[in-house]
């Protein structure tokens, strides 16, 4: 779960991207992929919280990380992957063994 906020400056249209990304193989998590928050109106601020879930297979121990990036025609006034009071998204895992 990832709280986003953004607000387009100029132009509509500026959005954040979130997916998961292990870190152990440098590459993207497939089908992880999801808009936080849409800026469908310059000057508001807007909130998103997406749940990005999915099951991955390992053979051992993965860093899995939490990517953002905010992807604007202009500029932006506000641009946050908002944590914690420890300063934390919320990131968990569930350990299934056959």
């Amino acid at each position: 779960t990832a709280r986003t906020n953004i607000s387009a400056a100029v132009t509509a249209g500026a959005y954040i991207l979130v997916e998961l990304y292990n870190s152990t193989d440098a590459v993207a998590l497939a089908n992880t992929e999801e808009i936080g928050a849409y800026a469908a109106v310059v000057g508001t601020s807007y909130y998103g919280v997406p749940h990005l879930l999915t099951s991955v297979t390992v053979a051992a121990s993965k860093v899995i990380k939490l990517y953002a990036k905010a992807v604007a025609p202009t500029s932006t006034t506000i641009r946050t992957i908002n944590s914690d009071t420890n300063g934390r998204t919320n990131l968990g895992y569930v350990k299934i063994t056959p």
